[in-house]
Protein backbone atom coordinates (compact mmCIF):
# COMPACT_ATOMS: atom_id res chain seq x y z
CA UNK A 1 0.00 0.00 0.00
CA UNK A 2 2.81 2.40 0.90
CA UNK A 3 4.55 1.67 -2.41
CA UNK A 4 1.40 2.42 -4.41
CA UNK A 5 0.98 5.79 -2.68
CA UNK A 6 4.60 6.63 -3.32
CA UNK A 7 4.35 5.72 -7.00
CA UNK A 8 1.17 7.78 -7.31
CA UNK A 9 2.86 10.77 -5.64
CA UNK A 10 5.87 10.54 -7.98
CA UNK A 11 3.55 10.26 -10.97
CA UNK A 12 1.53 13.31 -9.91
CA UNK A 13 4.65 15.39 -9.31
CA UNK A 14 6.01 14.32 -12.70
CA UNK A 15 2.79 15.27 -14.47
CA UNK A 16 2.74 18.61 -12.69
CA UNK A 17 6.35 19.27 -13.69
CA UNK A 18 5.57 18.33 -17.29
CA UNK A 19 2.67 20.76 -17.26
CA UNK A 20 5.03 23.53 -16.24
CA UNK A 21 7.59 22.43 -18.79
CA UNK A 22 5.18 22.06 -21.68
CA UNK A 23 5.39 25.63 -22.89
CA UNK A 24 2.48 27.03 -20.91
CA UNK A 25 4.75 29.69 -19.50
CA UNK A 26 4.98 33.30 -20.55
CA UNK A 27 8.05 32.60 -22.65
CA UNK A 28 7.47 33.23 -26.33
CA UNK A 29 9.39 32.36 -29.40
CA UNK A 30 11.56 35.26 -30.56
CA UNK A 31 9.62 35.91 -33.75
CA UNK A 32 6.13 34.68 -32.94
CA UNK A 33 3.08 35.91 -31.11
CA UNK A 34 2.48 32.66 -29.26
CA UNK A 35 4.11 30.40 -26.74
CA UNK A 36 7.64 29.27 -27.26
CA UNK A 37 8.81 25.69 -27.26
CA UNK A 38 8.52 24.00 -23.90
CA UNK A 39 11.42 22.62 -21.95
CA UNK A 40 10.75 19.22 -23.47
CA UNK A 41 11.40 19.43 -27.20
CA UNK A 42 10.88 16.89 -30.00
CA UNK A 43 14.50 15.71 -29.75
CA UNK A 44 13.94 14.59 -26.14
CA UNK A 45 13.16 11.04 -25.09
CA UNK A 46 10.36 12.52 -22.95
CA UNK A 47 8.61 14.22 -25.85
CA UNK A 48 6.08 11.42 -26.28
CA UNK A 49 5.02 11.91 -22.67
CA UNK A 50 4.60 15.63 -23.18
CA UNK A 51 2.47 15.04 -26.27
CA UNK A 52 0.32 12.54 -24.37
CA UNK A 53 -0.03 14.92 -21.44
CA UNK A 54 -1.00 17.79 -23.75
CA UNK A 55 -3.58 15.56 -25.45
CA UNK A 56 -5.13 14.82 -22.06
CA UNK A 57 -5.12 18.52 -21.15
CA UNK A 58 -6.95 19.39 -24.37
CA UNK A 59 -9.41 16.52 -23.87
CA UNK A 60 -10.38 17.70 -20.39
CA UNK A 61 -10.46 21.37 -21.37
CA UNK A 62 -7.37 22.57 -19.49
CA UNK A 63 -5.65 23.73 -22.68
CA UNK A 64 -6.80 24.75 -26.13
CA UNK A 65 -5.85 22.81 -29.24
CA UNK A 66 -4.86 26.10 -30.87
CA UNK A 67 -2.48 26.96 -28.03
CA UNK A 68 -0.83 23.55 -28.21
CA UNK A 69 -0.59 23.88 -32.00
CA UNK A 70 1.25 27.18 -31.49
CA UNK A 71 3.63 25.46 -29.09
CA UNK A 72 4.27 22.69 -31.63
CA UNK A 73 5.00 25.28 -34.32
CA UNK A 74 7.51 26.97 -31.99
CA UNK A 75 9.10 23.58 -31.35
CA UNK A 76 9.41 22.96 -35.09
CA UNK A 77 11.03 26.36 -35.45
CA UNK A 78 13.49 25.66 -32.61
CA UNK A 79 14.43 22.30 -34.12
CA UNK A 80 14.92 23.87 -37.56
CA UNK A 81 17.30 26.43 -36.06
CA UNK A 82 19.28 23.58 -34.51
CA UNK A 83 19.32 21.68 -37.84
CA UNK A 84 17.41 18.77 -36.32
CA UNK A 85 15.26 17.87 -39.30
CA UNK A 86 13.64 14.73 -37.87
CA UNK A 87 12.70 16.49 -34.64
CA UNK A 88 11.38 19.44 -36.66
CA UNK A 89 9.21 17.07 -38.69
CA UNK A 90 7.95 15.36 -35.52
CA UNK A 91 6.83 18.72 -34.10
CA UNK A 92 5.13 19.62 -37.39
CA UNK A 93 3.32 16.26 -37.43
CA UNK A 94 2.14 16.79 -33.85
CA UNK A 95 1.02 20.31 -34.77
CA UNK A 96 -1.01 18.83 -37.61
CA UNK A 97 -2.58 16.28 -35.23
CA UNK A 98 -3.50 19.01 -32.77
CA UNK A 99 -4.93 21.19 -35.55
CA UNK A 100 -7.40 18.41 -36.32
CA UNK A 101 -8.82 18.89 -32.81
CA UNK A 102 -9.14 22.67 -33.08
CA UNK A 103 -12.49 24.39 -32.73
CA UNK A 104 -13.67 27.79 -33.93
CA UNK A 105 -12.37 29.29 -30.68
CA UNK A 106 -8.87 28.23 -31.80
CA UNK A 107 -8.96 29.92 -35.21
CA UNK A 108 -6.70 32.85 -34.32
CA UNK A 109 -4.15 30.67 -32.53
CA UNK A 110 -4.19 28.17 -35.36
CA UNK A 111 -3.54 30.96 -37.85
CA UNK A 112 -0.57 32.15 -35.77
CA UNK A 113 0.76 28.58 -35.65
CA UNK A 114 0.38 28.42 -39.43
CA UNK A 115 2.35 31.66 -39.79
CA UNK A 116 5.21 30.22 -37.71
CA UNK A 117 5.16 26.99 -39.70
CA UNK A 118 5.34 29.02 -42.92
CA UNK A 119 8.52 30.70 -41.64
CA UNK A 120 9.91 27.26 -40.84
CA UNK A 121 9.09 26.07 -44.36
CA UNK A 122 10.79 29.11 -45.85
CA UNK A 123 14.05 28.18 -44.12
CA UNK A 124 13.88 24.38 -43.88
CA UNK A 125 16.07 22.12 -46.00
CA UNK A 126 14.63 20.67 -49.19
CA UNK A 127 14.39 17.14 -47.77
CA UNK A 128 11.96 18.35 -45.09
CA UNK A 129 9.66 20.31 -47.37
CA UNK A 130 7.24 17.52 -48.28
CA UNK A 131 6.38 16.68 -44.68
CA UNK A 132 6.11 20.34 -43.73
CA UNK A 133 3.81 21.00 -46.69
CA UNK A 134 1.55 18.15 -45.59
CA UNK A 135 1.36 19.59 -42.08
CA UNK A 136 0.69 23.07 -43.49
CA UNK A 137 -2.11 21.76 -45.70
CA UNK A 138 -3.77 20.09 -42.72
CA UNK A 139 -3.53 23.25 -40.63
CA UNK A 140 -4.84 25.48 -43.43
CA UNK A 141 -7.71 23.12 -44.20
CA UNK A 142 -8.72 22.98 -40.55
CA UNK A 143 -8.40 26.75 -40.17
CA UNK A 144 -10.71 27.24 -43.15
CA UNK A 145 -13.13 24.60 -41.84
CA UNK A 146 -13.51 26.31 -38.46
CA UNK A 147 -14.00 29.74 -39.94
CA UNK A 148 -10.55 31.25 -39.80
CA UNK A 149 -8.84 33.00 -42.70
CA UNK A 150 -7.43 30.70 -45.36
CA UNK A 151 -4.56 31.14 -47.77
CA UNK A 152 -6.95 32.17 -50.57
CA UNK A 153 -8.78 34.84 -48.61
CA UNK A 154 -7.93 38.49 -48.89
CA UNK A 155 -7.00 40.77 -46.02
CA UNK A 156 -10.56 40.62 -44.72
CA UNK A 157 -10.36 36.91 -43.99
CA UNK A 158 -13.07 34.47 -44.97
CA UNK A 159 -15.56 36.44 -47.06
CA UNK A 160 -17.85 33.57 -48.03
CA UNK A 161 -21.34 34.30 -46.65
CA UNK A 162 -22.68 31.85 -44.12
CA UNK A 163 -25.81 29.89 -45.11
CA UNK A 164 -27.78 31.64 -42.35
CA UNK A 165 -26.99 35.11 -43.74
CA UNK A 166 -30.02 36.79 -45.32
CA UNK A 167 -29.67 37.33 -49.04
CA UNK A 168 -28.84 40.81 -50.21
CA UNK A 169 -31.11 42.73 -52.60
CA UNK A 170 -28.57 42.17 -55.34
CA UNK A 171 -29.14 38.42 -55.25
CA UNK A 172 -32.94 38.54 -55.25
CA UNK A 173 -35.02 37.92 -58.34
CA UNK A 174 -37.73 40.33 -59.39
CA UNK A 175 -40.42 38.24 -57.68
CA UNK A 176 -38.50 38.22 -54.37
CA UNK A 177 -37.96 41.99 -54.34
CA UNK A 178 -41.58 42.71 -55.09
CA UNK A 179 -40.75 44.53 -58.34
CA UNK A 180 -42.86 43.86 -61.37
CA UNK A 181 -41.17 43.87 -64.75
CA UNK A 182 -42.62 47.36 -65.39
CA UNK A 183 -40.99 48.70 -62.18
CA UNK A 184 -44.11 48.79 -59.99
CA UNK A 185 -44.14 47.17 -56.56
CA UNK A 186 -46.18 44.08 -55.87
CA UNK A 187 -46.83 42.41 -52.55
CA UNK A 188 -44.23 39.86 -51.50
CA UNK A 189 -45.65 36.64 -50.15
Amino acid sequence: MYLKKRILAVLLVSLFAMGLASGQTNATAPDSDGPGPGLITPDSALYGLEVAFDNVRVSVGLSSAGGIAQERAAEAQAMMRQNKTQAMQRAADEMSNMAERATSADAEKLQKASDVLQRVMDQAPADAQEGLQQAMATVQNRTAAIGGPSENDGPGGNITPEPDDPPSDQNLTSNETGQQPDGESAPVQ
